[in-house]
C-alpha cells in the first residue's frame, strides 16, 4: 500500500566529504539551496497523481537528507501543504557543528572553515527551521556517530517541537555498507510511521 520515492541529489554535492569543497563552495552552495524546491516540486507532482490517495505525504531523511527535513516541512506548510509523519536518522541541528566534524582538512583548519561553511549554508540549516517544524516526528541518531557528534544530534533532537520521537541507537554512522543496520532503520522507521499513519480504532 506505499509509493516509495527517492531523491538523487546533484552530482555537485558529492564535494561535500571532499577537499575541493573549499574551491568548488558557492557552487556545492547552490546546489544545496536547490534541493528545499526539488522536494517540494516532487510533492506537487505525486500530489497530482491519480494513483495516489489523499493522505498527507510523509518524508524520511537519512544521513545528509535529514538535513533537508525541517526546511522543507516548514516550506510546505507556507505553501499550504500538509505534510504527514516524518523520519530524520543520523542527522542533526547546526551547520558549524556537522561541518567541523566532517570537513577533511587538518584540525586547527576546521574552525574557521566550519565558520565560513555556517555562514554560507545558514538558508537551509535545521536550527533555524526545527523549531517551527509542525507534525509528528520519528528522530533517530546513533551515539558512537562520529560524523554526527552528540552536541549536533541532541540539538536537533531538543529543537523540533513534540509530539516526537527520540531513538538513539548503539551504533556508528549509518553506511551502506552496514547492511543489519540499514534494515533495522527501514524497519524502526516503517513501524513508527504505520503506527502514525494508521486510523484510530
Amino acid at each position: 500500500g506505499y509509493a516509495l520515492v527517492a531523491y538523487e541529489y546533484p552530482s555537485t554535492l558529492q564535494n561535500l566529504r571532499k577537499i575541493n569543497i573549499l574551491w568548488n563552495l558557492y557552487a556545492v552552495r547552490k546546489a544545496a539551496l536547490d534541493v528545499p524546491p526539488q522536494l517540494l516540486s516532487m510533492i506537487h507532482y505525486l500530489q497530482k497523481q491519480s494513483w495516489i490517495n489523499q493522505e498527507p505525504i510523509s518524508m524520511m531523511g537519512y544521513s545528509f537528507g535529514s538535513v533537508f527535513i525541517p526546511i522543507t516541512y516548514v516550506t510546505a506548510r507556507e505553501h499550504g501543504i500538509h505534510l504527514g509523519p516524518g523520519v530524520m536518522a543520523y542527522g542533526g541541528a547546526g551547520i558549524y557543528c556537522l561541518f567541523k566534524a566532517n570537513l577533511p582538512v587538518p584540525q586547527f583548519l576546521k574552525p574557521p572553515i566550519a565558520m565560513m561553511a555556517a555562514a554560507t549554508f545558514k538558508p537551509i540549516d535545521p536550527i533555524i527551521y526545527a523549531p517551527r517544524m509542525k507534525g509528528d516526528f520519528l528522530i533517530i541518531n546513533g551515539i558512537y556517530d562520529t560524523q554526527i557528534p552528540l552536541e549536533c544530534a541532541h540539538r536537533l533532537q531538543e529543537l523540533v517541537p513534540e509530539p516526537k520521537k527520540v531513538i538513539n541507537l548503539e551504533t556508528e554512522h549509518m553506511h551502506p555498507d552496514n547492511m543489519e543496520l540499514t534494515l533495522r532503520l527501514i524497519k524502526i522507521s516503517r513501524t513508527w510511521i504505520e503506527e502514525k499513519r494508521s486510523p484510530n480504532p
